[in-house]
């Protein structure tokens, strides 16, 4: 175990998605922040990028709890090839239909939008995308290619 974020008064701000390599690297996608990570199998940090230049994240206060209102990142997938895809949330030029397309060193390569949004994505062992559409009661097959 290892401890990938330290704590602070706004909740929720540690929450991610995550995916692990053979290696045993660990990839995340915050939910409330504008930042992507990747972690060895001990838990040191290799890299941190932001993807939209750090937009400011909307709180509000509950009771006494501060807590984030618009989701960054939804999900996040590798393909064969180690790219890294980050499902973009609110703050996304198209919310939740973008996708950004890392290299495994972090650098961003692209991005994809997606034809209706979602919430998650899939990359399976031949490279092709799955995203739920139709307001979430199907699920889309992209097929993709690089040049």
């Amino acid at each position: 175990s290892f401890i990938y974020w330290d704590s602070g008064r706004i909740a929720l701000l540690d929450a991610v998605n995550f995916d692990i390599d053979r290696d045993g690297n660990i990839y995340m996608a915050y939910n409330f922040q504008d930042r992507v990570e990747k972690f060895n199998s001990e838990g040191k940090k290799i890299w941190s990028t932001s993807l939209l230049g750090k937009k400011k994240i909307e709180k509000e206060k509950v009771d006494r709890v501060t807590i984030p209102t618009e989701i960054v990142f939804l999900s996040l997938d590798r393909d064969a090839q180690g790219r890294i895809y980050v499902l973009g949330g609110d703050l996304s030029k198209n919310p939740r239909r973008d996708i950004y397309i890392l290299s495994p060193t972090g650098e961003r390569i692209g991005t994809v939008t997606l034809s209706e949004s979602s919430h998650c994505i899939h990359i399976d062992a031949e490279n092709h995308l799955y995203a739920r559409g139709n307001a979430g009661v199907t699920i889309k097959k992209y097929r993709m290619t690089f040049e």
